[in-house]
């Protein structure tokens, strides 16, 4: 029963986690407009870039293994 129990604890952490990384997702492109790159890697990796009009560019990518998320923003 244990092993039951750590499995859904792993799948709860997971759902939350991708809940919380689409709300990032949300926020970054009410601010950002549409990505210009969105691509999903055959390990789940997302990887996510933004360019918009006044030169703002954003990277985002998740470590869905590792729960993590790296955002990276600077201007051109």
């Amino acid at each position: 029963s244990s092993a039951a129990s750590d499995v859904y604890k792993r799948q709860d952490l997971e759902s939350k986690f991708n809940e919380k990384f689409e709300l990032v997702l949300k926020t970054l492109n009410g601010i950002l407009g549409v990505p210009i790159q969105n691509v999903t890697e055959e390990s789940g990796r997302r990887k996510i870039r933004w360019k918009n009009e006044q030169g703002i560019n954003a990277y985002i990518f998740n470590f869905s293994s590792n729960r993590e998320i790296r955002l990276y923003v600077y201007k051109e």
